[in-house]
């Protein structure tokens, strides 16, 4: 006999499905992949990252883009990523598993775009 796994399922596992989300359920609990999309300094950047929340992709970008050699210069990608690091992304109105977040380095506006991905 097979067992019912859908009682043994963690509760937010099962949310996830419920609005079409593939959640990856690990010994650290629920992993969601994230794909976050930046406009900055005339440029376009999109990244994808695992995490419990789009607060959790927002800081694994800012680690991230310190790295990203053609994104403006080093001194202002470490200004961005210690901004964005402390950000909390705002849930978009109207869809679903959509988020949104801002910095501003000097008159550089950096605006982050964070989505639940399928």
């Amino acid at each position: 006999m097979i067992p019912n796994l859908c009682n043994a399922v963690r509760p937010e596992a099962k949310s996830c499905w419920r609005h079409g989300l593939r959640p990856i359920t690990t010994t650290i609990g629920l992993m969601l992949l994230f794909t976050v999309i930046v406009e900055f300094d005339g440029g376009t950047y999109i990244s994808q990252f695992r995490g419990r929340s789009a607060q959790c992709a927002a800081a694994n970008y800012a680690a991230h883009l310190v790295g990203i050699k053609g994104m403006s210069t080093l001194a202002n990608r470490k200004r961005l990523a210690s901004c964005l690091s402390r950000e909390r992304p705002v849930a978009i109105q109207g869809v679903r598993n959509v988020w949104c977040c801002s910095a501003s380095i000097g008159k550089k506006l950096a605006l982050v775009n964070i989505v639940a991905t399928v």
